[in-house]
């Protein structure tokens, strides 16, 4: 390759070691290894002390130097053109090079040149600023003063918006700018706009914040009793009208939570220590104490009421009812400012002003007060006044109208459930037990009110007592006024019970005045229908009836009651068994008249009583079965003490007291249907027993086919008695009284012959047909047949067979009359032979046959 001019020629040896060398496959090798190789040649030509071995590693190095040199020659040629681009750029980068090297010098000039005449000027230049930083103040101060004598129209203007976060950063931007120009003169008008400014939007601040924790929730419930009134009436009423329009209007799909943030973090920006939430308490109780007032307004409206009305538990309880759940709404939106304050004050504030409203509800609908309790707000504690609100079109009417009905303390057995649940609501949230409605509840309200019940359950059933005629005439006619009386009270009581468990011991107790006033009453009744008066040595003594004194009998009632008929009365379905009649010394003595119940009015008076304590007592009885579980404990803990009628006093459980009473009207019922159980057969001894006695005609005079009087009397008996209690017994009780009745009556028939002195042929037939007599009337009257009056006619008919005879068929009559009955016919056999009745020893020597016979036959 020629050499180009101005090139400086490579010398060979400088070209191959310039050169990479190449290995033995025709590749260069690396850098490293062709510098490792340069550096032993050049070792080995230093060193080495062989000429020749010199020589050797000089021709090696020029012959390496000139394959360098045609591989560089060879590699320009194949690059020729990037070489002669490398220089062109080379020469360009160098120009330019030079010609910025001439504008930085003269920049470096120009700059020198600046800072001399920035010297020489610099008074000049401070002087002037100066000046200039003093007018641009002016114009500021003069902008600001423009600025804020604006910012109480741009106030108004978004608190008419309702951007009252915004209007509260521009008033607190306002104040701190005022302090920045505090000394300006003429700005004291601008500075008490913005005071004023800032107490108008606080105060509309809380009023927005008192809308959505007491309006809205108490308005938002009123919306259902508004839903049932209809439309006109809603539309010819101003206040059910703007009521109506303001609960459309009022249709927010912001949550309440977010409404409560924005308004508190408005009045942090006004206050930050929100020492405003004082005044919001006194505006929050304001409204709770309007929209109550409110809500017993709208009440009276959906139910027709006033003050004039009488008590209206359905009214009540659907007053007490919303105002309860408006106060649960309110308390959680109370709930949601307190934790957005961080202050529980907020929430103790308003159930403090929800007792207080509610206590004026509960005194005004009751009559009664308390004293240490205030029922309406102090008018010097109130900060503002509502009268132009919205909310006041509605309530100015609302405040002469402060009860649904008129106030009696009755009005608080529908308040009660609800009051129990808000005093618990109120005592868990606020952690004060009790609470001040609780004590003026407990305290004021229900103990008045169980002591007006007392006054008034005795006093309605004196009332039904003195105004009857008479102590009977109380029994007179189906509808009986005292029972119907006792039965309301009774559900009464127990009503109440369930709904005022907690003065379950209090209230069970009223069930002893009805259970021992209805039993005096009775007693009083029994006593008059049960006794009568004797004249002894002119003397005048009250006597009881005979079925009386047996029915009071301890040991006779016992027998009664054990036997089984007694269970069977009681039994809806029962067949009875006969029963064998009740033996007395009274068989073999006359009974006066005056020991019957022959006025059957005094019949029908037991048969109406021995119902009535029946029911009375199963009444109770089921009223106490019906109670909670809860309450039959308490009251069974709960021990009272109890006044008698005779002034002595009975202790123990509630539960056992009222036990103790109920089974003892029991006893009273079963002593009536054991008086006219014994009453019947006392007629039958008093009617049959004569029949015994001797007669004209030895003993068997009469002649004719009818049969005595005694007996028609006794068969008329039976038919008032079975007339009179088929309309007031049950079937099973009706047939308590008479079954048994003819196994007495042939009794009667045949032991009272043993007071027969003699019996004639005539005589004989006359007891049959007296028999046969009452057999007739009884079957009339029970439909049986009466078997053992039969068996008391086939006794007398054996007469007819002589002494020997009755003897000799022993083995047949033992099996149907007793040891006791065939040595009565032998008596009355022998006394009635004419030979053998003058016989001495006669009657001893046929009852020793008879005993022998009926050994023999047995």
């Amino acid at each position: 390759m020629a050499a180009r001019p101005g090139d400086r020629p490579v010398p060979a040896a400088r070209r191959s070691l310039a050169t990479p060398s190449t290995t033995s496959n025709g590749t260069s090798s690396s850098g490293p290894i062709s510098s490792g190789l340069l550096i032993n040649v050049i070792r080995t030509l230093t060193t080495s002390v062989n000429e020749d071995q010199r020589e050797l590693e000089k021709k090696k190095l020029e012959k390496g130097y000139r394959e360098s040199g045609d591989m560089v020659e060879r590699l320009i040629k194949e690059h020729q053109g990037d070489i002669e681009n490398c220089l062109s750029t080379f020469k360009d980068v160098s120009s330019r090079i030079s010609v910025c090297r001439e504008r930085v010098i003269n920049v470096r000039n120009a700059l020198s040149q600046c800072k001399q005449i920035l010297e020489n000027k610099r008074d000049d230049l401070k002087k002037l600023w100066v000046e200039s930083s003093e007018q641009r103040h002016i114009v500021e101060i003069m902008n600001k003063l423009d600025d804020l004598r604006n910012i109480p129209i741009e106030v108004e203007i978004l608190m008419d918006k309702g951007a009252f976060e915004t209007a509260a950063q521009t008033i607190t931007r306002a104040k701190v700018e005022m302090r920045e120009v505090e000394c300006i003169e003429g700005l004291c008008g601008v500075r008490t706009r913005l005071e004023e400014l800032k107490d108008d939007l606080t105060t509309k601040i809380m009023m927005r914040i008192v809308m959505a924790v007491v309006d809205e929730p108490f308005e938002k419930n009123m919306a259902d009793m508004l839903s049932g009134i209809p439309e006109d009436r809603i539309s010819s009423t101003s206040e059910l009208a703007g009521l109506a329009s303001r609960l459309k209007a009022r249709v927010s799909d912001e949550p309440l939570v977010l409404r409560i943030n924005r308004d508190v973090g408005a009045l942090e920006v006004l206050d930050k220590e929100l020492r405003v939430l004082e005044r919001l308490n006194h505006m929050s109780a304001a409204n709770i104490e309007k929209m109550i007032r409110a809500t017993i307004s709208l009440v009276r409206v959906r139910n027709n009421t006033d003050e004039t009305h009488p008590p209206d538990h359905k009214a009540l309880g659907q007053m007490i009812k919303v105002i309860f759940r408006q106060l649960e709404a309110s308390r959680d939106a109370h709930s949601s400012l307190a934790e957005r304050t961080r202050q529980q004050e907020v929430l103790k504030a308003f159930w403090r002003h929800a007792q207080t409203s509610v206590d004026s509800v509960v005194s005004e609908h009751t009559g009664l007060s308390s004293s240490g309790l205030k029922s309406t707000m102090d008018q010097t504690s109130r900060l503002f006044r509502f009268e132009g609100t919205a909310l006041s079109n509605f309530v100015s009417s609302s405040t002469n109208n402060r009860v649904i009905c008129r106030p009696d303390v009755y009005n608080i057995v529908p308040l009660y459930p609800w009051l129990k649940h808000l005093i618990s609501t109120i005592e868990e949230s606020s952690g004060v037990k009790p609470c001040t409605l609780s004590h003026f509840v407990e305290s004021v309200v229900m103990k008045n009110f169980i002591t007006r019940l007392n006054d008034d359950f005795t006093n309605r059933l004196d009332t039904i007592i003195k105004g009857a005629r008479s102590a009977e005439a109380l029994f007179d006619g189906s509808q009986k006024a005292y029972e119907m009386c006792s039965e309301v009270l009774l559900y009464q009581v127990q009503h109440l019970l369930v709904n005022m468990e907690q003065y379950a011991p209090q209230l069970a107790a009223l069930w002893l005045i009805v259970i021992t006033q209805y039993i005096t009453h009775v007693r009083m009744i029994y006593e008059k229908a049960t006794s009568h008066v004797t004249v002894v040595n002119g003397v005048t003594m009250p006597q009881k009836k005979i079925s009386a004194a047996w029915a009071a009998d301890e040991d006779i009632s016992r027998l009664l009651m054990s036997l089984p008929n007694w269970q069977l009365a009681h039994a809806s379905d029962a067949i009875l068994s006969p029963m064998t009649g009740v033996h007395s010394e009274k068989v073999q003595q006359s009974i006066e008249t005056a020991e019957l119940m022959t006025n059957m009015e005094d019949v029908r008076r037991l048969a109406i009583v021995h119902e009535s304590l029946r029911c009375l007592a199963a009444k109770i009885r089921g009223l106490l079965e019906s109670i909670p579980r809860q309450i039959k404990t308490t009251l069974q803990a709960v021990r009272h003490s109890y006044e008698r009628s005779d002034g002595s006093r009975e202790e123990g459980a509630s539960l056992s007291l009222i036990d103790r009473h109920v089974a003892s009207v029991e006893a009273n019922s079963a002593t009536c249907l054991l008086m006219l159980h014994l009453e019947l057969r006392v007629h039958c001894f008093y009617h049959l027993l004569p029949l015994a006695r001797p007669r004209g005609g030895g003993g068997g005079g009469g002649s004719g086919d009818d049969v005595d009087q005694e007996v028609h009397d006794l068969g008329r008996d039976m038919a008032a008695f079975y007339k009179l209690l088929s309309e007031i017994l049950a079937v099973p009780k009706l047939n308590y009284i008479f079954d048994g009745l003819g196994h007495l009556c042939a009794a009667i028939f045949i032991h009272s012959s043993q007071h027969m002195p003699r019996l004639t042929d005539a005589g004989k037939k006359r007891v049959c047909r007296n028999i046969w007599g009452v057999q007739q009337r009884l079957s009339q009257l029970t439909g049986r047949r009466e078997a053992q009056l039969e068996r008391a006619r086939a006794f007398y008919e054996l007469l007819s067979s002589d002494v020997d005879r009755i003897i000799a068929l022993v083995p047949e009559t033992s099996k149907q009359f007793s040891s006791m009955e065939l040595g009565l016919l032998v008596g009355l056999s022998v006394r009635s032979h004419p030979l053998l009745s003058t016989q001495p020893g006669a009657l001893d020597s046929y009852l020793q046959l008879l005993n022998n016979a009926i050994r023999t036959a047995r």
